[in-house]
């Protein structure tokens, strides 16, 4: 007599919701971080910029060219960041979606998930191997998170299939 081994539906979708909640949280804390790193990059361009009028009287003060290039990189940061902040913000919303507590689709969220994520890992892996080949070395939470993202979608396309075989039958 065989057993089947086959983790159930139910199984799968809690292993989906654990991966949507870490998501949530991590996206959450980067969105925070960025937050506050548009912050200081305000609060900077706002001091250097203030000081102008104070400093024209003293020249050892930054000279205006070099104040004007920090500003333009601020101001670079800052477009970074508000284009960040967008995708963090659409990360949160589709991870946010495979958190509820009983899945009502027939695989359409999952499956938005999975394309997301899996861009994202074609995203992230591709400048890791650069750097590699470059001889750049690597860092090893780049490799950690790579290996975290595989894990993640791997769970979470487990299910996918399952409910996509099955015509969403739960």
């Amino acid at each position: 007599m065989e057993q089947n081994t086959e983790p159930s539906m139910s199984t799968l979708w809690s292993r989906c919701r654990i991966v949507g909640f870490i998501n949530v949280i991590y996206f959450g804390f980067l969105l925070i971080l960025l937050l506050l790193i548009m912050a200081f990059s305000i609060i900077t361009v706002l001091l250097v910029k203030s000081s102008e009028s104070e400093a024209a009287k003293d020249k050892t003060q930054m000279p205006d060219l070099m104040k004007n290039h920090f500003v333009l990189l601020m101001i670079i940061l800052c477009s970074l960041c508000i284009i960040m902040l967008i995708f963090f913000i659409v990360f949160i919303r589709v991870n946010y979606g495979i958190t509820s507590e009983t899945p009502h689709d027939n695989g359409v969220i999952t499956g938005r998930w999975l394309i997301y994520h899996k861009v994202l890992f074609c995203i992230h892996i591709i400048p890791t191997i650069i750097s590699i080949a470059g001889g750049l070395g690597i860092l090893i939470t780049d490799v950690i998170i790579l290996i975290i993202m595989a894990i993640e979608i791997y769970v979470v396309n487990a299910y996918h299939t399952k409910v996509t075989q099955t015509g969403g039958i739960i």
